[in-house]
Formats: structure tokens, C-alpha cells, sequence
């Protein structure tokens, strides 16, 4: 999953890893070897954002399975409401909460961490 300009960053990337990735663009981008000192101050900036995010993503992916509980707790909740209130039939709600538990097994870790990064991404603008 890209989650940054420069870095590839997922629930199993470890910190050796993202260094590998570093080293890589710095053999690319750094002054010396014929790149420019924004990309690289760009790419030093990155890389210690990424690094810190790490645990982050490796959390997010041991709550997965937890948070797809949440969501099908949500549902249920959802589709209660819905039958108490009577104005939808029975059969409808039973299609939207088939096609809201599918979605919910499609998501994985790493779709969270992108939808998270979203959140952060446009709340800080």
C-alpha cells in the first residue's frame, strides 16, 4: 500500500525494512550522487514520519478483526433500528445488511490504515 510520496508502508513493514528503503532512494536522491538537497531533506522528512507511523500499522492490524466485529455489531444495531421503526421491509433490510457484512469481510489492514491516513490527512489541511 503507498501511503507516501517516497515509501511503501504497510501493517508487516518493519523499521529494517523502511531503512532498506531509505538507503535506496538516498543512492538515488542524495547531493552527491547527483540528486538535489530538497528531495532528499523531502524524503528524510518522509522517512522519519514513516518510521513512526510503523507501530501504528501494526497495530491496525491486530485490531482488524476487531474492528470488522465492531462494524458487524454496528450493522446488527443498524438493522434493528430499521425494523422497529417499520417504514423499511424486512426483506431490504436483510439485503443492505448482506451487502454491509460483505463489504465488511473485504476490508483488511491495510484498507484501514489507508482510510486512517485519509482522516489524518484531511483534518490537518
Amino acid at each position: 500500500m503507498e501511503t507516501f510520496k517516497y515509501f511503501k508502508v504497510n501493517s508487516s513493514t518493519t523499521a529494517d525494512e523502511l531503512t532498506l528503503q531509505r538507503n535506496e532512494l538516498a543512492k538515488q536522491n542524495h547531493p552527491d550522487k547527483g540528486g538535489n538537497t530538497e528531495s532528499m531533506q523531502h524524503i528524510n522528512n518522509e522517512f522519519q514520519i514513516a518510521l513512526a507511523m510503523i507501530p501504528k500499522f501494526q497495530a491496525l492490524g491486530k485490531i482488524d478483526s476487531s474492528g470488522k466485529q465492531f462494524l458487524n455489531d454496528l450493522i446488527d444495531g443498524i438493522a434493528h433500528l430499521l425494523e422497529e421503526n417499520k417504514k423499511f421491509p424486512k426483506w431490504s433490510i436483510n439485503i443492505g445488511v448482506e451487502m454491509a457484512r460483505s463489504i465488511v469481510k473485504s476490508i483488511d489492514a491495510d484498507s484501514w490504515a489507508t482510510f486512517l491516513i485519509g482522516v489524518i490527512n484531511k483534518h490537518k489541511k
